[in-house]
């Protein structure tokens, strides 16, 4: 049992690695359509109808994989990640609320313009899933400024509990074990052909990929490093 676990420990810290690139992705895209709107107000001084949703989207996107990094982190770092240690970030207490807003009520939380600036217009009020009446009080920093403050202080926190880890950890593990690639070379993805022509050589195959392994903490540690340059040098 105790190989199970520190198997899927090794493949939650690489899925961590994979959503720590996506809340990246989803970071630039918010930044990168806040500063085409600065750009382009002076030449349109209104915005598209469809412009708001190029924003709300991957706001949604990057706000739901707060809870993702929340959840898969705490499986396998020492310290779990809690939303108390969220709430204490800048802008936490509201990312943590307007989240559920929007994965619960459809709630699009971005729905302010002025002179190319995308704002929160105004606090939110909803009913949690007990009956409770939540007022969630809006940012009055612009979309660009609180989505980048709040994302800096979140490297921040996953980078240091990921360092809690050290360099000693047990998470470098095979990238993919005996069983499963007996289930790929088993299933209708491979060729007649090409399962023939590997078939004596399976066990060679598994002996070679049981070699690969890769440290998913250093990974994650060198894309968190990546995301804040980012953010200081768009800041």
């Amino acid at each position: 049992m105790e190989e199970k676990v520190l198997k899927a420990n090794s493949w939650v810290a690489n899925y961590f690695n994979s959503k720590v690139c996506e809340y990246q992705h989803y970071l630039e895209q918010v930044v990168g359509h806040c500063d085409t709107s600065l750009a382009g107000f002076s030449q349109n001084p209104l915005p598209g109808v469809n412009d708001l949703t190029l924003l709300t989207y991957p706001f949604g996107s990057l706000s739901n994989i707060v809870q993702t990094l929340k959840d898969g982190g705490s499986v396998f770092l020492p310290t779990p990640i809690t939303w108390a240690d969220i709430k204490t970030l800048r802008h936490g207490e509201f990312f943590y609320l307007s989240r559920n807003a929007s994965t619960h009520d459809g709630n699009p939380i971005i729905n302010g313009w002025v002179d190319g600036k995308y704002y929160v217009a105004h606090d939110i009020e909803r009913f949690d899933g007990n009956g409770k009446f939540i007022k969630i009080q809006r940012p009055v920093e612009d979309v660009r400024t609180f989505t980048l403050e709040f994302s800096l202080d979140l490297y921040g926190l996953l980078a240091a509990r990921l360092t809690l880890l050290g360099d000693d950890h047990q998470l470098i593990q095979p990238l993919i074990g005996p069983s499963e690639i007996e289930q790929i070379m088993g299933s209708q993805m491979i060729p007649e052909d090409v399962r023939k022509l590997f078939s004596g050589q399976l066990d060679v195959i598994k002996e070679t990929a049981g070699q690969i392994k890769v440290d998913p903490v250093a990974k994650a540690l060198e894309q968190i490093r990546k995301g804040v340059e980012y953010i200081r040098r768009v800041s």
